[in-house]
């Protein structure tokens, strides 16, 4: 099958992540070995993201493919909004490591990367142990769409809605929100060889909170990764299939509507891996 995609000026990843998601899921691809292909040629287009944006060396390859295709998933169920940037946490990163990044991929660049604290009873570095329990003061994985926003006795803060049942679903019972925190810092690094933990929320750098919380606010999409089994298969928003079928119909759907180009040459035309320090996108 040959998949033809628009190459539109923000770029040829772009277009199918923002315009493709608003479709909803559907029937399964024809054969297997379509569905084979199908799926191929998607992660294709989220690793041509990946270099697109400079990721390498910062944030690893899979925890941007399951983030990606989760976003993808959630946009079409319209649990989150295709215009807001997307917000991974990597917590198979220890403490000591800038492990929270920000996305607009619209543009497409990396807004921000900075320290993130974890739960105290997830673990010291990496954390380990995740939990969905009330009072269970540790870290929950997933994805969870943003809320608004409120002052508490952390300052400015995000609500969160835990997306994934089973897993982070009770994320407002537990009072899970993103909100600054002194233990979050280089000075407290320097201190102690590690930042302090939260009560299972992902607490920021004071300087930064409300400058990301206002980026991402409102229907944003947050993934929080660890290299858990469990997780990884039982959540159900990471089936790569149902996405790569919303690809292919968006690049079906949109065929000589404008500039074409086949897929192979798309790829081909990216910039290669390159290494972190020239990133220059976080903040």
């Amino acid at each position: 099958m040959g998949y033809r995609v628009c190459a539109r000026q923000q770029g040829l990843a772009l277009s199918v992540f923002i315009l493709a998601a608003g479709l909803s899921l559907g029937a399964p691809a024809e054969d297997s070995a379509d569905e084979g292909l199908l799926r191929e040629r998607f992660i294709g287009e989220i690793d041509a993201l990946y270099r697109e944006l400079h990721l390498y060396g910062q944030l690893d390859i899979d925890v941007f493919r399951h983030a990606l295709v989760g976003f993808h998933n959630l946009r079409s169920l319209g649990e989150i909004t295709g215009d807001s940037p997307l917000t991974i946490i990597d917590y198979g990163k220890p403490s000591t490591e800038e492990r929270f990044f920000v996305i607009d991929l619209r543009t497409p660049r990396l807004l921000f990367k900075t320290l993130v604290a974890h739960g105290v009873n997830s673990g010291v570095d990496p954390p380990h142990d995740f939990s969905n329990q009330v009072n269970s003061l540790k870290s929950s994985l997933g994805f969870f769409a943003t809320l608004s926003t409120y002052l508490g006795r952390h300052g400015y803060s995000l609500k969160l809605r835990g997306l994934d049942p089973g897993f982070n679903d009770n994320a407002e019972e537990r009072h899970i929100v993103i909100h600054g925190a002194d233990y979050v810092s280089r000075q407290f690094l320097r201190r102690h060889g590690r930042l302090g933990h939260s009560w299972g929320c992902p607490a920021l750098p004071t300087d930064l909170t409300r400058r990301i919380i206002d980026t991402i606010r409102d229907g944003g999409c947050l993934f929080i990764y660890a290299n858990q089994e469990e997780y990884l298969t039982g959540s159900r928003y990471l089936d790569v299939a149902s996405a790569a079928r919303e690809f292919a119909r968006y690049a079906q759907d949109n065929r000589g509507t404008g500039p074409e180009a086949d897929l192979e040459d798309s790829l081909d035309s990216m910039p290669s891996p390159t290494s972190a320090a020239d990133a220059g996108g976080g903040r």
